[in-house]
């Protein structure tokens, strides 16, 4: 077998494995949390960048098993290396922004991984919410959006930071809600008449209301009367294997 046609093999191998851990993952999220995610499953393919709000640990594994494409993260040091998750990172090639650089080498990698079509994740707060609150996002968070005008989806994380504080070890069974708003295009985003600064600054604040909106209609439907664990989701996992 030619070093080609070996790096297709595992390459596909490497897509089906991951496939069934996601299946599994939302299935062992859905029981324990009550996951319930709701909203846009219109987006199947990179290139294009995932934003949500920052509420714990979790925060990954969540916005990895909402979004149809596989979400390759970019993260701090600080959570990369989370104990139990490190070969998680490691296996889905996260992007690390170290704090003490330039981070000049993760704006490559960023920028290159887009190039290829893939889908990233970030989390533009810059830091884990201690209330479940939603903090302002950093404009310079979305400067790889901006330079590629690349669609970005806003997720809504709700009930995490009850489930896994940031100061607790071990996560309790609280319900979590996840809400995927519709692709946003970068030019409803980010006006081309403005400055690079104005436009990073418009596009932040835009881009927080609206998971401040998505925020808002999880709750609503988790005061609700009627309430069901989800598990539509996972069916569309299934399908999307297929």
């Amino acid at each position: 077998m030619s070093r080609r046609a070996r790096g297709g093999f595992l390459a596909t191998l490497d897509s089906f494995a991951f496939a069934i851990f996601r299946v599994a993952l939302r299935v062992a999220l859905t029981l324990y949390f009550r996951l319930s995610v709701r909203g846009d499953r219109t987006l199947d393919h990179g290139p294009a960048i995932v934003v949500a709000n920052h509420q714990s640990f979790l925060d990954s594994l969540l916005v990895g098993v909402a979004v149809r494409p596989r979400v390759r993260f970019v993260m701090t040091e600080l959570f990369a290396c989370v104990r139990g998750l490190r070969w998680f990172f490691r296996w889905n090639r996260v992007i690390i922004m170290r704090e003490d650089s330039s981070n000049r080498e993760m704006f490559k990698q960023s920028l290159a991984a887009l190039q290829n079509g893939e889908v990233l994740g970030i989390f533009p707060e810059g830091t884990i919410s201690l209330d479940g609150s939603l903090s302002e996002f950093q404009p310079g968070a979305l400067s790889m959006a901006l330079r590629e005008r690349v669609p970005i989806v806003p997720v809504a994380l709700v009930g995490a930071h009850r489930a896994l504080h940031r100061s607790m070890w071990f996560p309790r069974p609280r319900k979590i809600r996840v809400e995927v708003g519709t692709p946003i295009p970068p030019d409803e985003l980010f006006p081309r008449s403005a400055s690079r600064t104005e436009a990073l600054e418009i596009g932040a604040r835009l881009l927080q209301h609206r998971v401040e909106e998505l925020s808002r209609r999880a709750e609503l439907r988790g005061r609700s009367p009627v309430t069901s664990v989800d598990t539509a989701g996972v069916a569309n996992d299934r399908a999307d294997r297929g």
